[in-house]
């Protein structure tokens, strides 16, 4: 069993999220301290979140996200973490 370290990012009122090259100057960062990681960034404290982690699959690394809402259910990120 892998063992995934999960990090949470929030962002300040004031303050959007972090774009996408941020976002993997982030993980790259987070990857040299935990290999298996998931970072879920959050715009404030009911809306927008990016969930982000690598695919490490056949010997190829891809990174991959996903845009959630509070209001959606939550199957579509599963499915998509599912997927190879």
């Amino acid at each position: 069993m892998v063992e995934v370290v999960v990090f949470s990012f929030e962002s300040s009122k004031s303050q959007p999220l972090p774009d996408r090259v941020e976002r993997r100057k982030i993980e790259k960062q987070v990857a040299q301290a935990h290999h298996e990681h998931l970072i879920v960034f959050c715009d404030g404290p009911s809306s927008s979140q990016v969930w982000q982690w690598v695919d490490r699959d056949d010997g190829r690394t891809r990174f991959l996200q996903h845009q959630f809402s509070p209001t959606q259910a939550g199957q579509a990120l599963l499915d998509k973490r599912q997927t190879p």
